[in-house]
C-alpha cells in the first residue's frame, strides 16, 4: 500500500473516531440530534460496510429516543393504544395472552412479536415497548434497503447514501401508529425489490400474517415499481381519475347501499368509515382531507416537480418512467381523497417507507450541486420538528445537563387504557412546554 493510501486511510479513521465521539456526546446530553447527525453522515457517503451498519444502528437508537418522547394515550384515533393493550395480555397472562385478536386471528404475527417483547421486558412499560418495536422495524428496513442495493448493483458509497435518503423520509411515528400494516409494508417492499420468485411468495405470506390487506397492496406496489409499460401506467392514472369522478356522482347511492347492509363484519365497517361524509354538509372537512393528502405526498410531489422542471423527463426514458411512477401514487391518492384513509393506506408502503428509494433513483439524473442543495432543503424540511413540532420531545427535554438524563422517562409505567374513553384528536390541543 502506498504512503498516500496510508495517509488517506489514517485521515478516514480519524474522521470516524471524531464522528463516533460526537455521537457519544449527543447520546449523553442531546439524543434528539443523533438521528439527524447520523443521517447526514450516511448521506455524505461512507465506504466501509461495518461503519455504515454501526452508524445506521446508532441512528435508529436515536430515533427510538425520539419515539419515546412522543406522548401516547392522548386521543382515541391512535391505534397504538390497542396494540399496547394486546401486549399487556401477554405481560399479565404469558402464553395465554390474546394471539387471535386481529382479523379473526389470521393476523397472527404481530401478537407473536408482542409476546416475545413481553418475555424480554415483562413490565407495563409503553415507551420501552414502542422503542423495541421501532428497533425491530428499522432492522427489517435495513434488510429491505440492502435488497434494493443488490438489485441495482450499488457501490458501498451509494448504499450509504441510499440509507441516508431512506432515513430522511422515513415516517417512524406513522409506522408505530399503524403497526400491523407497517410491518406488512416492510415485507411488501422487500418482496417487491427481491428478484427471487420464491422469496417474493414467502415475503408476501409473511406480510399477510401481519395485515391481510397485503394481498391487495402488494400487486399495486409491485405495479408501481416493477411494471415498465408507460402506456399501461398512463391508463391506470387516467382510469383512477375517471373512476373517482364516477364515484363522486353516485357517492350518496353507494353510501346508502353500504348502510343498508350494516353488520359487524370488519370489511363492511371499513367501508362505512370510508363513505361517512356528505359532500355538502362536510364540505370544509373534505377540503381538510384533501390538504392532508397533499401533505402526505408532499415530498413525492416535490421530487416529481424537480424531474419535470429540469426537463430530465424528456432526456431519459428511465427518468420518465420514474416520473410516471410518482404520478401513479399521487394521482389516485388525491383523486380518492374523499374516501377516508382508504386509498392512502394502499400506498402507505411508499409514502411512509419508500420515498427515499424513489428520491435516490431520481437524484441519479441531476447534477451533484443540485443534489446537495436539494438534500439540504429536504433535511431542513424533514428535521424541522427539532424546533417546531409541539409533540416531539414533549416528555423529554431537548438538551440535558446530566448524562443520560432521559433514561428514567423511558421506564414510565402504564396500565391498560380504554382507547375509546380517550378524547378525540379534534378536541385536544397538544402543547410543548419546553419552549
Amino acid at each position: 500500500m502506498s504512503n498516500t493510501a496510508n495517509v488517506n486511510l489514517h485521515e478516514i479513521n480519524k474522521l470516524y473516531v471524531l464522528c463516533f465521539f460526537i455521537i457519544g456526546i449527543l447520546f449523553l446530553y442531546a439524543p434528539f440530534f443523533v438521528y439527524p447527525f447520523c443521517t447526514i453522515i450516511l448521506i455524505c457517503g461512507v465506504k466501509d460496510f461495518s461503519a455504515i451498519t454501526v452508524i445506521y444502528m446508532l441512528a435508529i437508537f436515536g430515533i427510538s429516543i425520539n419515539v419515546a418522547s412522543f406522548t401516547q394515550f392522548t386521543y382515541h384515533q391512535a391505534d397504538f393504544t390497542t396494540y399496547y393493550n394486546n401486549y399487556l395480555t401477554f405481560v399479565e397472562n404469558g402464553i395465554q395472552g390474546d394471539f387471535f385478536t386481529f382479523f379473526g386471528g389470521i393476523e397472527l404475527l404481530f401478537p407473536v412479536i408482542n409476546y416475545l417483547i413481553s418475555i424480554i421486558v415483562g413490565e407495563k412499560l409503553p415507551y420501552l415497548y414502542i422503542m423495541i418495536h421501532n428497533l425491530i422495524q428499522c432492522t427489517i428496513l435495513f434488510f429491505v434497503v440492502h435488497c434494493f442495493a443488490k438489485r441495482y448493483n450499488l457501490t458501498l458509497i451509494e448504499f450509504s447514501i441510499l440509507l441516508g435518503m431512506v432515513l430522511i423520509f422515513y415516517k417512524y411515528l406513522g409506522m408505530l401508529n399503524h403497526m400491523r400494516q407497517s410491518y406488512a409494508s416492510l415485507f411488501i417492499l422487500w418482496g417487491v425489490f427481491t428478484r427471487n420468485n420464491k422469496s417474493k411468495i414467502i415475503l408476501l405470506i409473511v406480510a399477510a400474517f401481519f395485515h391481510v390487506s397485503s394481498f391487495i397492496i402488494y400487486p399495486i406496489i409491485n405495479f408501481v415499481f416493477n411494471n415498465k409499460s408507460k402506456r399501461i401506467k398512463l391508463k391506470f392514472i387516467v382510469g383512477s381519475i375517471v373512476l373517482s369522478l364516477l364515484i363522486v356522482i353516485v357517492y350518496s347511492s353507494i353510501k346508502t347501499f353500504i348502510y343498508s347492509f350494516y353488520t359487524s363484519n370488519i370489511l363492511v365497517e371499513k367501508l362505512l368509515f370510508g363513505f361517512q361524509y356528505d359532500f355538502i354538509k362536510d364540505g370544509s372537512y373534505l377540503v381538510s382531507l384533501f390538504v392532508a393528502n397533499v401533505k402526505s405526498n408532499i415530498y413525492l410531489i416535490l421530487i416529481g416537480l424537480i424531474l419535470f422542471f429540469l426537463n430530465i423527463v424528456k432526456e431519459s426514458n428511465e427518468a420518465k418512467l420514474i416520473f410516471i411512477n410518482i404520478l401513479c401514487i399521487i394521482i389516485p391518492t388525491l383523486s380518492f381523497f374523499y374516501i377516508a384513509s382508504t386509498v392512502n393506506r394502499l400506498f402507505e408502503s411508499i409514502t411512509v417507507v419508500g420515498v427515499g428509494f424513489i428520491c435516490f433513483l431520481c437524484f441519479r439524473y441531476v447534477s451533484k450541486l443540485f443534489r446537495i442543495v436539494s438534500i439540504a432543503i429536504f433535511l431542513s424540511l424533514v428535521f424541522r420538528w427539532v424546533f417546531f413540532d409541539a409533540q416531539i420531545y414533549n416528555r423529554i427535554d431537548l438538551v440535558g445537563t446530566k448524562p443520560f438524563y432521559y433514561v428514567p422517562l423511558l421506564f414510565t409505567e402504564q396500565e391498560k387504557v380504554e382507547r375509546f374513553w380517550l378524547p378525540s384528536l379534534e378536541d385536544i390541543d397538544v402543547k410543548n412546554n419546553r419552549w
